[in-house]
């Protein structure tokens, strides 16, 4: 699906911002796509404070969340996730930068650059994921995408209240409603194949047409 995305663009180059990283599975997936559709390469630039976010009401409730949080705290999925990018192919570099995009939009290598792909996959509560997609809007170029994973449910107004009730919950009611109500409150409709979610950033703003 990511592949698609990449195909999409055209590009015989892509960069690609990848917010939300954990053990890497997302980012070797856009290396592959790039590596496979572009000329020219591209890269992968990761960023993820690799630490617990979960509530404690949530990892009360769920054993995945519990062995997530652990994992996350004790330093596990990070060093995964190094392991796993190590041996990509360097005309398609992975580099990764520890913290939230917001704390990392202060520095140059973020901040100072226009990427082809922002893709969202990390916290999923409401408010973050505002937080992510309103940062990515600064950083999306002309004719590039912002871009997220796990919109299961495309909201309408019936379905905003629920939301609304729901914005902190990870998972819940088999959808992530922070990202839902995030992305309808964001965007409205948008472009959705099997959770994979995507925006096109055009000259008068953002439309679902890829």
């Amino acid at each position: 699906m990511l592949g698609q995305l990449v195909a999409a663009l055209s590009l015989p180059r892509v960069h690609v911002l990848e917010v939300g990283s954990y053990e890497g599975a997302s980012a070797l997936a856009w290396h592959a796509a790039i590596e496979r559709q572009c000329v020219d390469g591209g890269s992968v630039t990761c960023v993820d404070p690799w630490l617990p976010y979960h509530s404690p009401e949530q990892i009360a409730v769920s054993l995945v969340y519990v062995n997530m949080d652990a994992d996350l705290r004790s330093g596990v999925v990070f060093e995964r996730f190094k392991k796993n990018i190590k041996k990509t192919n360097l005309c398609v570099p992975i580099t990764f930068f520890r913290g939230t995009l917001t704390q990392m939009m202060r520095i140059p290598p973020i901040t100072g650059r226009w990427f082809d792909v922002v893709y969202i996959d990390g916290d999923h509560r409401y408010a973050s994921v505002c937080e992510d997609i309103a940062n990515a809007k600064r950083l999306v170029r002309v004719g590039g995408l912002i871009c997220g994973d796990d919109l299961e449910v495309q909201l309408d107004e019936s379905a905003v209240e629920r939301a609304r009730e729901l914005a902190n919950v990870d998972y819940q009611d088999d959808y992530h409603p922070g990202v839902s109500l995030a992305v309808y409150e964001m965007f409205g409709h948008v472009w959705c194949d099997n959770s994979i979610w995507a925006m096109k950033r055009t000259l008068n703003g953002w439309s679902a047409e890829l």
